[in-house]
C-alpha cells in the first residue's frame, strides 16, 4: 500500500529517508481539527514515532499501528515511513483546488 487515507489526512509511503533536521515529537498526533477537540493519531502504545521538518510530518511505523480519531474508522497502518498529507478537492464552480475540511 502506497498511501492510506482517514478523512482529510493522507498518509503517503516515503520511499527515502528522514531528513536529519527533523525533530522527534513527543505525541502521537498527526492532525488537530481546527474547530473540535479531537485529532487523527496514533493510538497509546504504538511503534508510530512522529517527526517533524518545517511543516513536514513523517511517521515512523516501526510495526502495523492503529490510526484513530473519534469520527473516523480505525486504519491499521503497516510499516514504513510516511508523510503526511491533507486531501484536496476540485471545486468546478470556482476553479479552485481546496483542502477538504473534515
Amino acid at each position: 500500500m502506497t498511501y492510506v487515507q482517514q478523512g482529510d489526512l493522507m498518509l503517503k509511503m516515503h520511499f527515502g529517508v528522514i531528513p536529519t533536521t527533523a525533530e522527534k515529537l513527543q505525541d502521537k498526533i498527526l492532525l488537530r481539527s481546527t474547530d473540535r477537540d479531537n485529532a487523527h493519531k496514533f493510538a497509546a502504545g504504538s511503534a508510530a514515532i512522529l517527526f517533524k521538518d518545517g511543516e513536514t510530518i513523517y511517521a515512523d511505523i516501526g510495526k502495523e499501528s492503529a490510526l484513530v480519531h473519534d469520527e473516523h474508522k480505525t486504519i491499521m497502518v503497516a510499516p514504513g515511513i510516511y508523510v503526511m498529507d491533507r486531501v484536496r478537492e476540485f471545486d468546478p464552480s470556482t476553479e479552485e483546488v481546496r483542502r477538504v475540511i473534515d
